[in-house]
This record gives structure tokens, C-alpha cells and sequence, in this order.
């Protein structure tokens, strides 16, 4: 007899866990949810129908698609789900690679899907810009927070703080961050692999830094529990875990002011516009000056944070699963 609901991600490799992590934490929440892994990870004609077939054989009655292999949908069909937690990954400024990817990401995956999740509105709107027919099967349900991550206040230090960034990808925005830090006395943790361009931009701002790379999650953890301060000053995103990570934890968090992310961290966040080098060391100077406004800042995200508990998240999951068995 088939499970009645399995979520199927995409293959574990190094550096690549986020995804995993949000379904694996709600699948605490209900044992009957069974997750499986598709056994390839690079894109080849052989691997897809390797996935297809390990799809086909483990769907359940109804089959959640977590992220990335969007074409299993085509297989686990007639009941099943697709999250998409954002479009920004397809968008190029080639116009065949963009028409192809939209085709093969979006178009064709989602014809044979019964609903689609994704984390924000804003990720939801940029969709149905997309493909307006969607609009209908198409259901907000935010990324919660890990219940690895423990609210751990620690002491500021004020004189030389730890400041935390996460991803080098051009959308994180490392580049201005580095040039917004020069002069000012701190240690900035970079989490991602770093290009010849921001390990020159480091030295030529004498930016004391340090690298991690192909983290485990636990590990990323340890990092917020280390730091003063969240640097997230991405100019793209669909949702943004790091904001409400460093909520969770009681970090002081600097981001940016573009859709969605003053809608996800609410109050709790110093907002600068990310392609503002001076608006961005201004942000980093009055944190780091004004425990007042510290101490405010960490308050309200504290607040703001219990929205995206594992529970909440994985209740509206659950509502939505029973009404497609009930179908």
C-alpha cells in the first residue's frame, strides 16, 4: 500500500542543505510523512530519467516536490504538490536561457501538478507574473524556523564585533558589504565560497575576516550563536531564512529594504539600501553605537519571529495535505 504523503527532495550534496532542512523539521510534526532523496544531483539526460524513475516508484497518494526537480512532477501525478520557493533563480540576461528555463522550471513542470506552494507573496506574485493561469492553484506558506536554532542573547561587543554574512553569490551583495566595513573595526565571518574579486576587495579594505565553506547546518548555527551581528543585505530574495534565524537566535540584524524582506522581519531589522555603500556603513555605525537601539531592534524580532514557528508552518501543511487526501 502506497504512503499517504511523501516528500521527495532533491540529492544531498555538500552545500546544499536549506531546503532539507525546512522538510525535514516539519516532517517532526507528523510521522506519517515519509522523505526520500532522488539519487542524482547533476543534470544529465541519464540522471533525470534515473530521478524519474525513483520518483515514479516511491510517490505516495500524495507526493510533495520540496525544490529544484520540478520535472518529477510529470511522474507523481495525479496528486501532488510542487514548492517553489522563488523565481529569481531562473531569471538570466540571456534571453534563450531565460525562455528555456522558464519553459522546463515552470511551464511544463506545473501542468501536471494539483497545487504549488510558495514562501511569500512577493515569490507569489513573481510567479503568476509568470504564468498568470497558476494563480489559482497557487498557496502562501512561509519557510519556519528551524527548532535547532535557540534564542542565546550574548554581550555586544561594541569594540570589535563579530558580524555574520551568509552566501557570495552576486544576489548576497558581499561586495558592497566588504567596502562598507572599511574602517570600521570587526570581524567579518563569510559564509560561501569567495571569488578572486572579494577576497582582493577583503585585502584592499584590510577586512580581518574568515571563511567557511560546505557547512553542515549545525555548523551555521554555531556561527549565529558566535556573532553580534546578521549581515543579510541581499539584493534579491524570495524569502530570506537568514532574517528570521538571527531573530530567533537574538541577533541584531542589518538587511535590506527590498520586497519581501521588511514584510518577513517586521520591526526587527535595520533596513539600508543595498547598492548604498554609505547608507549601509551608516547602518553598521549606529548599531554599533546604540545599545538603545540594539536592545529594540532584538526585541521586536523576538516578537516577530513566533509567526514562523515549525508548528504554525507545519499546520498549514498538514491542512493542506488532508484537504487533497480528502479530495
Amino acid at each position: 500500500m502506497k504512503s499517504p504523503i511523501v516528500l521527495i527532495n532533491r540529492a544531498k550534496r555538500p552545500g546544499a542543505h536549506s531546503i532539507e532542512e525546512i522538510f525535514e523539521s516539519i516532517s517532526l510534526y507528523n510521522r506519517e510523512l515519509i522523505i526520500k532523496y532522488v539519487p542524482e544531483y547533476r543534470i544529465s539526460p541519464i540522471n533525470i530519467f534515473k530521478n524519474l524513475i525513483f520518483s515514479y516508484i516511491n510517490k505516495g497518494r500524495i507526493t510533495h516536490i520540496t525544490g529544484d526537480i520540478h520535472y518529477i512532477s510529470c511522474v507523481t501525478w495525479p496528486r501532488n504538490i510542487l514548492t517553489i520557493h522563488d523565481v529569481g533563480s531562473i531569471n538570466s540576461s540571456n534571453r534563450l536561457k531565460n525562455i528555456l528555463k522558464n519553459i522546463f522550471w515552470i511551464y511544463i513542470p506545473t501542468l501536471f501538478v494539483t497545487k504549488i506552494t510558495t514562501i511569500s507573496d512577493f515569490s507569489r506574485d513573481e510567479l503568476i507574473k509568470k504564468a498568470p493561469w497558476l494563480k489559482s492553484k497557487i498557496v502562501v506558506i512561509p519557510n519556519p524556523v528551524n527548532p535547532l536554532i535557540e534564542y542565546k542573547p550574548k554581550v555586544f561587543n561594541n569594540t570589535y564585533p563579530t558580524i555574520l554574512h551568509l552566501g557570495t553569490k552576486r544576489n548576497k551583495n558581499l561586495e558592497n558589504t566588504i567596502i562598507s566595513l572599511s574602517g570600521i573595526k570587526c570581524k567579518l565571518i563569510i559564509v560561501g565560497k569567495l571569488t578572486d574579486l572579494q577576497l582582493e576587495l577583503l585585502k584592499e579594505n584590510e577586512i580581518d575576516f574568515e571563511n567557511f565553506v560546505d557547512l553542515s547546518y549545525t555548523d551555521v548555527v554555531q556561527l549565529y550563536y558566535r556573532c553580534d551581528i546578521v549581515s543579510f543585505l541581499s539584493f534579491y530574495e524570495g524569502f530570506g531564512m537568514p532574517v528570521i534565524e538571527a531573530q530567533s537566535v537574538g541577533r541584531v540584524l542589518i538587511t535590506s529594504n527590498i520586497t519581501p524582506i521588511p514584510s518577513i522581519a517586521g520591526k526587527g531589522a535595520h533596513y539600508v539600501d543595498p547598492n548604498d555603500i554609505v547608507d549601509i556603513k551608516s547602518g553598521f555605525d549606529k548599531i554599533i553605537s546604540s545599545e538603545d537601539y540594539r536592545n529594540y531592534l532584538i526585541t521586536e524580532g523576538s516578537i516577530n519571529v513566533s509567526q514562523y514557528s515549525i508548528s504554525n508552518v507545519a499546520n498549514k501543511y498538514l491542512k493542506l495535505y488532508n484537504e487533497l487526501l480528502n479530495k
